[in-house]
């Protein structure tokens, strides 16, 4: 009987009304209360409502988590309704192309139609392929006080999803490249041949004519392009090719997965930031035992290649970019028809391989030379500067943060 008094005396459990509870950490939420006075607040809200502390603050962390959440899929939203917008939006390749009366712009269009695939894609490899050609040769002047120059140094991917003509597009651009690779690498053979002749004669010539007698210079091979982007072949390539050249690999993804891979440490042998410098086409200093020192006041390697948008998602992950890896990139992820053949409109070969085999070769015989901006381009420079400069101020992503000055550098490129 004594236990039964007892439990009738009990009180009746205490009812916490939790929507109050959020309504209150709701309005601490919106408000923006931070440091002691949250805190005060919050162990006020515990008292009032006769609710655990820790319950509180949970409850409290979530609602906060929640809020933020939906101001960032705000801003994304409206971040891609601009992207929407501008990806609807295109510019004529004969706009860039018509110092030859657009001859050349409409060539690359009917191969394009012909494939079928977007005419972007061929732009998007040609790009990239017509500035390893200019390469070291030269640099334009933005503000020579400030001693702000760029270079023709550009890297492209086309991002396309599978069989959209990915591969066939760059190859239209990468086939001129092979045949000049081919001729000169046939020039090479026999001057290879002919030096490892005078070579063996030199060595058996008597010590004193050999004093007298230069030792015959080994040839080097010229290069346009090499699918080899380790940092010790690019060094070697561009050390007997000192204008420069284009780094092609048919799969892109393979400019960052396949860094490193002949490591014997865990690093990357430096690769990375090799990759981030070479941008940027400073000088290039390597210093090793056996191969002595190697010294480039100017480097100019381009870069191109295609990928699907699967895997630029995966190696993109969060796209935070703090870096820039990406912000060196400029993509094409351009609208591409199916891949139905119209053959009923053949008209034969358009000479667009020997036309784009003769632009290089001109390209080749450019005078070294920099240049300067007219007045004119210096004002439409600066209007354009000063826009990205605002942007770069407003946005607080990391990733805009890193791409916003890379796109004022391929403004000056272009």
């Amino acid at each position: 009987m004594s236990n039964l008094r007892i439990q009738n005396n009990l009180s009746p459990p205490i009812q916490i009304d939790y929507g109050v509870v959020r309504q209150a950490l709701e309005r601490l939420v919106t408000d923006g209360v931070t440091g002691a006075t949250l805190k005060q607040q919050l162990a006020q809200i515990a008292e009032n409502y006769r609710c655990n502390a820790y319950q509180v603050d949970q409850l409290y962390q979530a609602l906060f988590q929640e809020h933020h959440q939906r101001i960032d899929v705000a801003v994304a939203a409206d971040g891609l309704e601009e992207i929407t917008l501008i990806s609807s939006a295109q510019l004529p390749i004969e706009l860039g192309l018509y110092g030859d009366g657009g001859k050349l712009a409409s060539q690359l269009r009917q191969v394009a139609e012909a494939m079928p695939t977007a005419p972007e894609f061929l732009i998007t490899t040609l790009i990239p392929a017509v500035a390893s050609r200019i390469g070291t040769s030269s640099r334009l002047a933005i503000s020579e006080t400030a001693g702000y120059t760029v270079s023709p140094i550009f890297r492209t991917i086309i991002v396309a999803k599978t069989g959209r003509k990915k591969t066939p597009s760059q190859a239209v651009v990468m086939d001129a490249l092979a045949k000049l690779e081919e001729i000169h690498h046939q020039t090479y053979e026999l001057e290879k041949s002919e030096y490892e002749a005078e070579l063996s004669h030199w060595e058996q010539l008597p010590k004193k004519e050999k004093s007298q007698e230069p030792c015959p210079q080994q040839p080097t091979r010229k290069r346009y392009f090499s699918n080899d982007d380790t940092l010790a072949a690019r060094i070697q390539i561009h050390t007997e090719n000192p204008r420069g050249f284009l780094l092609y690999r048919d799969e892109a993804s393979a400019f960052i997965t396949e860094r490193g891979r002949y490591a014997k440490s865990k690093g990357d042998n430096g690769e990375t930031e090799a990759d981030l410098s070479e941008f940027n086409g400073k000088s290039l200093s390597r210093d090793r035992k056996a191969d002595g020192s190697i010294f480039m006041a100017r480097t100019a390697i381009s870069r191109t290649g295609a990928t699907q948008f699967s895997k630029l998602k995966a190696l993109m992950g969060k796209h935070q970019d703090d870096c820039g890896e990406w912000a060196r990139y400029l993509f094409c992820a351009a609208d591409s028809p199916p891949s139905y053949l119209d053959l009923t409109k053949d008209v034969g070969d358009l000479g667009l391989t020997a036309a784009l085999i003769d632009l290089v070769e001109k390209l080749d015989d450019l005078p070294e030379q920099d240049y300067s901006l007219t007045d004119a381009a210096k004002v439409a420079f600066m209007e354009y500067q000063h826009e990205l400069t605002d942007r770069a101020i407003a946005t607080d992503h990391p990733s805009l943060q890193s791409a916003i000055p890379k796109i004022e550098t391929y403004f000056g490129r272009f």
